[in-house]
């Protein structure tokens, strides 16, 4: 069950960006924060060159100004709070050598990797030292709940973390439309 503070979160988030959307990618097309295309790439991308980038700052903003306005100091809203910042920065990082240094790699994969696994190491054994969060996991759809030992939990999280992030970022470089993932 979905709570309405959360619905409440997820709807404002969700017209801050609509709302600004237009206007972040007008600011991003005059900055010229255009994505570069690989040319060993599919040739049917070729075409994408200058599609603007780093529109993950503008998802950043409405999960920061929803989760600022629902949060109500939740240890957990906080812990996640750290994840998606911790793990933006490192987007940012990627996508700045993208635009400012026009590599179309951006980082390279042992570096974002190296950069996410700590962070999701750090992230998961925060959120298992937290009392009222412990190293339990409960399935979806199942009512079945899995208590992990404490090396378990932070492997299992950390893997879930950088899995996703991952599974984004490229969804993203092959169409930069990373927004219906992240939904």
């Amino acid at each position: 069950m979905i709570s309405t503070s959360l619905l409440a979160a997820g709807t404002l988030a969700f017209g801050l960006v609509l709302a600004a959307g237009p206007a972040a990618i007008g600011l991003l097309r005059r900055l010229k924060a255009g994505q570069a295309i690989r040319a060993d790439g599919p040739q049917g991308h070729l075409k994408k060159a200058g599609t603007p980038t780093m529109g993950g700052v503008l998802l950043l903003l409405g999960w920061l100004t929803a989760a600022l306005a629902f949060g109500r100091g939740e240890r957990f809203v906080l812990l996640l709070t750290v994840a998606v910042l911790g793990f933006a920065l490192i987007g940012l990082a990627d996508d700045f050598i993208i635009v400012v240094h026009k590599r179309s790699l951006g980082l390279r994969a042992r570096e974002k990797l190296l950069a996410q696994a700590i962070l999701g190491v750090l992230v998961a054994a925060a959120v298992a030292a937290t009392p009222d969060l412990g190293t339990s996991v409960r399935l979806p759809g199942v009512p079945v709940t899995l208590q992990l030992p404490l090396w378990g939990y932070i492997l299992f999280g950390t893997l879930i973390m950088v899995g996703t992030s991952n599974a984004v970022n490229l969804a993203d470089g092959l169409d930069g439309l990373a927004a219906g993932t992240v939904a």
